[in-house]
């Protein structure tokens, strides 16, 4: 507009919330993460520290975020200080890029995910991630009103999760073994015994029609608006020494 002799106050502008910059520590992940050709690395790793970088992968795809029905905006809106809060039904998702995995499975059966998350209050269930690509299901991992990590009956942990304090949680699937384990800042917590290939819990793979991933979002509101840090993927399940390093949300080292 400058060259028709308007003059432009460019600080006025809001920014555009759909805008998601690179995060620089992208350039050196061994330095910042521990992740080198040596370790065993997520396929998946974002981080949410900086609003303007919030969704942009460190490695993987980038996230997108879904708003609650009536409203907009991306997920830089979603920052808070030194994380994102996703509100009720709204969640993000994003291309996991994963390989089918498992005997005979014609999705990805085998995986761990790694979540860095706080809940802004107790008495709410909060849904963690949903392998239906638009979050039309029921989610796959809760944390339910008594603050128990899990899903389904008799699958929710003894471990309580309180309400105001980061944790690192983390969800490894293996429907070799038929198991879901879940693990609280390295611990281990429970194993569920009933998980079936190409079922509930695999996630479509990348030649899937939709090979969408989707977080923190649930489709009858059990989805709680919550506080998230950083999310991990890994393309294996990972076993308890390795859940053991990743430690708790103090843990930047994601190379194991």
């Amino acid at each position: 507009m400058e060259d028709i002799g308007w003059k432009v106050d460019y600080s006025a502008i809001p920014p555009d919330p759909y805008l998601i910059k690179d995060d620089s520590r992208k350039a050196d992940v061994e330095r910042h993460f521990g992740i080198s050709k040596k370790t065993v690395n997520p396929i998946g790793l974002w981080m949410f520290e900086s609003r303007e970088s919030a969704g942009s992968p460190i490695i993987g795809y980038p996230l997108r975020y879904s708003p609650p029905a009536g409203k907009s905006g991306g997920i830089t809106g979603l920052f808070m200080k030194k994380e994102i809060q996703v509100p009720v039904g709204g969640w993000l998702y994003c291309v996991p890029g994963l390989k089918a995995s498992g005997k005979n499975g014609k999705e990805s059966n085998r995986y761990t995910l790694v979540f860095d998350v706080r809940l802004p209050k107790e008495n709410t269930f909060y849904c963690l991630y949903n392998t239906s690509p638009y979050s039309n299901n029921d989610g796959e991992c809760f944390i339910n009103p008594d603050g128990f990590l899990g899903s389904g009956n008799n699958g929710y942990g003894s471990v309580k999760i309180e309400a105001k304090r980061w944790y690192r949680l983390g969800i490894v699937v293996d429907a070799d073994k038929k198991s879901r384990r879940y693990y609280i800042d390295g611990a281990f917590s429970h194993e569920v015994k009933d998980v079936d290939m190409d079922g509930r819990y695999s996630i479509y793979n990348a030649k899937a029609a939709a090979p969408i991933l989707c977080f923190f979002g649930d489709e009858n509101g059990e989805d709680g608006a919550i506080d998230a840090r950083s999310i991990a993927l890994y393309g294996i399940p990972l076993d308890d020494l390795q859940m053991r390093k990743l430690g708790n949300s103090g843990n930047f080292v994601f190379g194991l």
